[in-house]
């Protein structure tokens, strides 16, 4: 038994059936896209050069939605379901996303939609009393969900990034459930993650589809929810742990620690360049990286490495005293620094080695040619 409630055997199916169905869906939403010319066309902050299919979310929604209700079927009436209530509201993030995906929306109409779903999803949950500590951690807890979702679609610059990232993110999520014998927090990692996976083979460069709106804003919010409502556990409203919503939101940040991460700074960014906080823009941790000379491959793996530190990160803290917090975040940042500035030195030095060894070939070359003429 994986948890109290899920076996192997049906955690194995979860996994299955959320991969077969989105590895069906994946290239069916590529032709109805090509069919109605749903394209995301290339422009000067973009890194594809010809118009692709961007309707990935009607491929892979369905796939997580699959696994994950396989895996409720498995369970117990007595389980909190707070999973079934996150897969009904994702439903919210899924359309208004997807009518993104089809004809452009503001960007203040869709966090507007975003935070009106992230607050019912979280009274829906955890149904608290009214008081101002409670009002403040329903505000928080709406404000990380719909963070998380557009965390993940910030992230969606690359082909295989922000897929790659959301099964890395759902293997972190995944430990931390079964550590704590969560099975709805297990089921959905399962499903999301191997969703994720079976898109993956369609967005890995060159990408064939891409995620779209409807498909990054809805793993985000459910990867925000999974990683909110598991490491909660059971939140008392009667006398509100501080040390327990440190851990809660902490955790559940550097579970998608890289986009997390990535969206602040961009926040911090553009309100200092005195620009609008929704400007889309090339400053991104992947542009940066590409601008420094990396190659295409080499950044898409810096940012699966940063993921996995910031993921295992989340897994090891989990359940850590509080004093820990804030050492762990300084370490945690300190070393996806290090890695970045390793792998860009690296490169460099590699991408120096080669122009030396290029130029001596060519003056080798040029001496041989002259002796032959003598």
């Amino acid at each position: 038994m994986l948890t109290n409630q899920l076996d192997l055997e049906e955690a194995v199916a979860i996994a299955v059936a959320a991969f077969g169905v989105a590895a069906v869906f994946v290239p069916a939403a590529k032709r109805l896209a090509l069919r109605l010319r749903v394209l995301d066309t290339p422009n000067e902050r973009k890194l594809h050069h010809i118009p692709k299919a961007r309707l990935g979310g009607l491929g892979v929604v369905p796939g997580v939605v699959a696994g994950a209700i396989l895996g409720l079927l498995f369970l117990s009436s007595e389980t909190s379901r707070w999973l079934a209530k996150s897969l009904v509201v994702s439903g919210v993030i899924f359309t208004i996303g997807l009518s993104d995906d089809f004809r452009r929306q503001s960007a203040s109409l869709k966090l507007a939609v975003e935070l009106a779903a992230a607050f019912c999803l979280v009274l829906w949950v955890w149904s608290p009393p009214i008081s101002i500590g409670s009002l403040l951690v329903v505000c928080l807890s709406a404000l990380w969900l719909a963070g998380a979702a557009n965390a993940m679609n910030l992230s969606d610059g690359m082909d295989g990034l922000a897929s790659g990232i959301a099964v890395l993110a759902s293997a972190a999520l995944g430990t931390m459930s079964y550590s704590s014998g969560n099975a709805e927090g297990l089921i959905l990692s399962l499903a999301l993650g191997a969703a994720a996976l079976a898109f993956m083979m369609y967005n890995a460069h060159p990408a064939a589809i891409f995620l779209g709106d409807s498909g990054s804003l809805t793993m985000g919010f459910l990867l925000g929810a999974g990683a909110l409502f598991t490491t909660a556990g059971a939140l008392s409203w009667h006398s509100l742990d501080v040390e327990l919503l440190a851990t809660v939101y902490f955790v559940s940040a550097l579970t998608l620690g890289v986009p997390v991460m990535d969206t602040l700074w961009a926040i911090v960014r553009r309100l200092a360049n005195h620009k609008k906080i929704f400007a889309p823009d090339n400053g991104h941790l992947h542009h940066r990286l590409l601008r420094s000379g990396i190659d295409y491959f080499s950044v898409v793996r810096t940012i699966y490495l940063l993921s996995c530190l910031s993921g295992a990160a989340a897994v090891v803290i989990y359940g850590a005293p509080i004093l820990y917090y804030a050492l762990s975040l300084v370490i945690t940042v300190s070393l996806m620094g290090l890695i970045t500035r390793f792998r860009l030195q690296w490169f460099l030095q590699k991408e120096k080695s080669i122009g030396h060894a290029e130029v001596a070939a060519a003056g080798t070359i040029q001496k041989y040619e002259e002796n032959g003429k003598n």
